[in-house]
């Protein structure tokens, strides 16, 4: 853990000491959707304000997962084993219970901001207190609500005797909210990070890596590495089969996809690799079904059935097996810049297999995507992209190696 370890405890209970040491009684606390949510550290969140009646706890997420609940004792004797099965050690949120029973505390509120379909119906404090928020902006709007803690489930890594810490999942609004977080922390604000550790979560690399030292507080015992929650895939169904392979055919080559979630997405993502891998047995298929006879003018229009030379750019929220699997199947290949400028030049062919060549460059200043005489901000752009190597600096005016050659 490395030599420092105050901010590091095993124990949940610590972690609420430690935050009500510094924020005082009124904790705003922030959490990202389903299995990102720290439950551990919310349950004692949430305990401690039930038996605190002083402490003003406010709880931002969205998705709370829980165990399948039975109703009856007939349910109870086909469900028990399927969920000590399947969730043998998964932490239940405790508060839903007294949500559902009317008896949440007055001290608590929650704010969810995407509750699970048809769970909540005719519960009005769930319903009132809903946030409506684009998934894009919940990190804006729960820092626009005044949060002044967040929680999150990460995983984490040794490098060479240091450890990391990484947010595994919906590290797109995590890192949108520690970013607005800490500018608010460093003009003054006193906000706290909190993470509870668990081995199973994915370790994911980039802007939501972190170091210890980030975090205010850190649960990392042994005893809370729980599973992650995760139902069963559904089976794909003899319809799914046939709705996937029907849209496999209207995704052309060099063009982009976004596939959803189970049985359905499945099914795309299967066509879609045997398109590419078994093309004759593909096209067979096609012709036997009547697909490629009755649909001939809207594929030949908008996509294909042959494989996939350049390939597709994946456009995805959640990243599901099947997106995976068409990765690693080579569908899923081309390559995008974060550059309108460069993007539109190899859409155009001008810039070709991402190579760095004078044609490149002069295609480059003929698009105008960067000025002839060169400004700090065209050698930023440059450098980023891998055209100018990441060791050379800009200098009032002048590139200069490691080594101090200008």
């Amino acid at each position: 853990m490395g030599a420092d370890s105050s901010n590091v405890y095993t124990e949940a209970s610590q972690i609420v000491d430690a935050t009500i040491s510094k924020l005082g009684k009124k904790i705003f606390l922030g959490m990202p959707i389903a299995v990102g949510k720290p439950t551990i550290i919310l349950n004692e969140f949430y305990r401690r304000a039930k038996e605190d009646p002083k402490i003003e706890l406010t709880i931002a997420s969205a998705l709370a997962l829980e165990k399948p609940k039975w109703k009856s004792d007939l349910e109870r004797r086909m469900l028990e084993p399927i969920v000590s099965r399947l969730f043998p050690d998964y932490p239940d949120p405790v508060y839903l219970e007294d949500v559902r029973r009317g008896e949440f505390p007055d001290n608590v509120e929650l704010r969810d901001f995407f509750l699970t379909p048809g769970a909540f119906i005719g519960n009005r404090p769930v319903q009132q207190d809903y946030t409506s928020s684009n998934f894009t902006h919940v990190a804006r709007d729960l820092i626009e609500l005044g949060i002044n803690s967040a929680a999150v489930m990460v995983g984490k890594k040794d490098f060479g005797g240091k450890t990391r810490y990484s947010v595994g999942t919906n590290g797109d609004a995590c890192a949108d909210m520690m970013l607005g977080l800490e500018e608010i922390r460093r003009n003054g604000a006193n906000i706290s990070f909190i993470s509870q550790v668990n081995i199973n979560m994915p370790f994911m690399f980039g802007t939501v890596e972190a170091d210890q030292p980030f975090f205010d507080c850190i649960l990392d015992n042994p005893k809370n590495y729980h599973q992650l929650f995760g139902p069963p895939h559904e089976l794909v169904s003899v319809a799914d089969y046939f709705i996937g392979l029907n849209a496999s055919t209207l995704v052309v080559d060099d063009g982009t996809i976004q596939i959803g979630i189970g049985s359905l997405g499945d099914a795309i993502s299967y066509a879609l690799r045997m398109r590419h891998q078994n093309n004759p047995l593909y096209k067979k298929i096609l012709s036997e079904t009547g697909i490629s006879v009755n649909f001939s003018e809207f594929i030949e229009k908008l996509g294909g059935t042959g494989p996939f030379e350049k390939g597709v750019y994946g456009c995805t929220e959640l990243l599901t097996e099947g997106f995976i699997k068409l990765i690693e199947a080579d569908v899923i290949k081309k390559k995008v810049y974060d550059n309108v400028g460069i993007q539109r030049l190899v859409n155009e062919g001008k810039i070709r297999d991402g190579k760095v060549t004078r044609a490149a460059l002069e295609a480059l200043l003929a698009e105008r995507a960067v000025c002839h005489d060169l400004l700090e901000e065209d050698f930023n752009t440059l450098r980023k992209f891998g055209i100018f190597k990441e060791n050379l600096k800009f200098e009032n005016g002048t590139i200069t190696t490691a080594e101090g050659a200008r």
